[in-house]
């Protein structure tokens, strides 16, 4: 693109006219490039602290006073339930992630951080349904009233469970990319969370004093708002940053590939011997004369040999889920492990 930039002489229509003027004396042709603006460089960091934010905007270290406050239960009541959103936590929480890792290799950069915003926005919606409830009866002793409660806050901790598992593999993949895939890195990402969760707790403790419990069904929605736009930001800003490395990696392969095609072929023409990847096709069938048969045959076998492998890779993710449901009731042992995270849970609600 040239732009052509007048100084502060004019220049009269006359001279324009005479082909003898000068007119490099008042104009000055400039070039300028147009550099795509680089994106904002994200990092799971950033995820830990609107997430964790969102933990505390949804009750967070306050669930059982606003349980007790806004649902009306009970000591006993509020210690069963957020014992059982606990262990449904750890119970879904690994089979989430495992079809959040499916929906990644169907969509590249893009599967883990929608299962994440499926869950936040979800979540949040579960979380509403105490607000919905309240505003129906003033009641709170009748069973319906209880249970429905009991039943919204089983749906948030659904909700809730698969967000860390997730979280966690993003978090990898990420250092992986990186090539700081080693524990200081992971827990340098993990630090915001905690940063993020001291930071909500002290700003809700006041808020809650003045406003009451129901704070929260507004600091909730917005909390939710701010993991949508931090989700969206990461998400392109991978998209970017893995199309262009994409890019170098695909230029390096094709290099390399054409340097090992070089010697086998030097290595074939002097053997005789074919490479034990090569492709040989005894009576490759006839597609037309737009593209050779042996062509056609290599295709025809790379597409069979994608089918298979995607085959055998859904079998065995199955496989392994079923292993993990099983293993943790395989033993005495196992079976008291769940049995005693669950009355730590209630012992834990107590005490808040």
């Amino acid at each position: 693109n040239i732009v052509i930039t007048h100084n502060h002489h004019p220049v009269s229509k006359g001279q324009i006219n005479n082909r003898s003027t000068d007119l490099t004396s008042s104009t000055r042709y400039e070039k300028h490039v147009f550099i795509p603006v680089t994106p904002i460089i994200m990092r799971p960091g950033y995820l830990y602290f609107v997430i964790f934010l969102w933990l505390v905007f949804t009750g967070g270290r306050f669930t059982a006073p606003f349980l007790k406050e806004i649902a009306g239960f009970d000591d006993a009541l509020i210690g069963i339930t957020i014992a059982i959103t606990g262990l449904l936590g750890s119970l879904l929480g690994s089979v989430a992630a495992a079809y959040a890792d499916k929906l990644e290799q169907a969509y590249p950069n893009k599967g883990r951080i929608m299962f994440l915003a499926v869950g936040i926005v979800l979540g949040t919606l579960s979380f509403e349904m105490h607000c919905l409830l309240l505003s129906l009866t003033d009641d709170k002793s009748t069973t319906y009233y209880i249970a429905m409660h009991v039943f919204a806050r089983v749906l948030f901790a659904i909700f809730a469970s698969i967000i860390f598992p997730i979280l966690d593999g993003v978090t990898l993949s990420y250092l992986q990319l990186k090539s700081e895939g080693n524990p200081s890195s992971y827990g340098q990402e993990r630090l915001f969370g905690a940063i993020s969760w001291a930071i909500a707790s002290i700003l809700i403790g006041p808020a809650i004093d003045i406003l009451g419990f129901k704070v929260f069904f507004w600091t909730a929605p917005v909390a939710a708002v701010l993991c949508l736009i931090t989700f969206v930001k990461y998400m392109i800003f991978m998209i970017t940053y893995n199309g262009h490395t994409t890019k170098q990696g695909h230029k390096q392969i094709k290099d390399e590939e054409e340097e090992v095609g070089a010697d086998e072929i030097e290595m074939t023409a002097s053997s005789g011997v074919q490479p034990e990847h090569a492709i040989s096709c005894e009576s490759p069938p006839n597609y037309g004369d737009d593209q050779s048969s042996e062509e056609q045959c290599v295709a025809a076998t790379e597409n069979d040999l994608e089918t298979e492998i995607h085959s055998e890779t859904t079998t065995q993710h199955m496989h392994q889920t079923v292993l993990l449901l099983k293993s943790m009731l395989v033993s005495y042992t196992a079976i008291g492990f769940i049995l005693c995270s669950f009355l730590l849970t209630m012992g834990m609600s107590v005490v808040e």
